[in-house]
């Protein structure tokens, strides 16, 4: 049985968990409350992020470069690429921007503009109390994510929360477990419905939801022997979003070409 002393430190420990929690839910309520406002007042509130995906793999010699070392540039970029899909045709399935895996003090980052414009949704569209509930299941879910219960929050979260943005994370993340394991069926049931929905979740760190859903979904159809839904899924990719970017800085319209056996323009 524990000291009263050691009851007192899990109690106090216990009790910053849920202040945390609950500091959450409210921080992602007010965004959406001053999301709201801004929109009323007619102001623009997103700064910066000129460039955008297009930059991720630009090589820039600020204008004064010349053609040869434009050329050298351009090469460079190609090389770099081609390592990357390499790499990426290797790696296994991942969950996405929050994946248990790329946690850690090492990774503090601000999160990104998207990411923030969608909890400012949800701060509208759910309570502070919802958004609370919202923000327990989804860390409870990652920080436990090899285990059941971890994965049972996550899908308390999809079903009791499917229009919020954590939802659609945690359905990707769901998806990519599932399909890890081998189990297509119910990876298809995740994928699949984020597909259907045309979830507009984004990550933490940017990455979109649904691009994501369709590269795997697409893996999951080429298993289970649909080679025509496969490359309906990867073609989709390539008409509609070609220039987002995965968790890694690639292109899906380069992942999905890569998988559709065409070369890159």
């Amino acid at each position: 049985m524990a000291s009263g002393k050691d009851g007192g430190a899990l109690f106090w420990r216990l009790a910053g968990v849920v202040a945390v929690v609950a500091l959450a839910g409210a921080v992602i309520h007010l965004h959406g409350k001053i999301a709201d406002l801004e929109e009323r007042a007619g102001t623009d509130s997103r700064e910066g992020g000129e460039g955008g995906a297009e930059e991720i793999l630009r090589e820039s010699s600020g204008g004064r470069g010349s053609e040869k070392d434009a050329a050298g540039a351009r090469e460079l970029k190609k090389a770099r690429l081609e390592a990357m899909l390499a790499n990426a045709s290797r790696r296994p399935i991942e969950a996405g921007g929050e994946a248990p895996d790329r946690a850690g003090p090492e990774r503090e980052f601000e999160p990104h503009e998207s990411f923030r414009e969608a909890m400012g949704r949800d701060g509208r569209r759910y309570s502070p109390q919802e958004c609370e509930r919202i923000e327990d299941l989804y860390r409870r879910g990652n920080e436990g994510f090899d285990t059941s219960e971890g994965r049972e929050a996550l899908e308390r979260l999809v079903e009791s929360f499917p229009e919020s943005n954590r939802a659609g994370c945690a359905a990707s993340n769901l998806g990519a477990h599932y399909l890890n394991e081998g189990d297509l069926e119910s990876a298809a049931s995740y994928y699949g419905g984020l597909i259907e929905a045309g979830s507009g979740a984004v990550f933490e760190n940017g990455e979109k939801v649904l691009p994501k859903a369709l590269l795997n979904y697409g893996e999951v159809l080429r298993r289970q022997g649909d080679s025509e839904g496969a490359d309906a899924a990867w073609g989709r990719i390539a008409e509609e979003f070609a220039d987002e970017v995965d968790g890694e800085g690639i292109p899906y319209g380069d992942l999905a070409r890569d998988r559709l056996g065409i070369a890159a323009p």
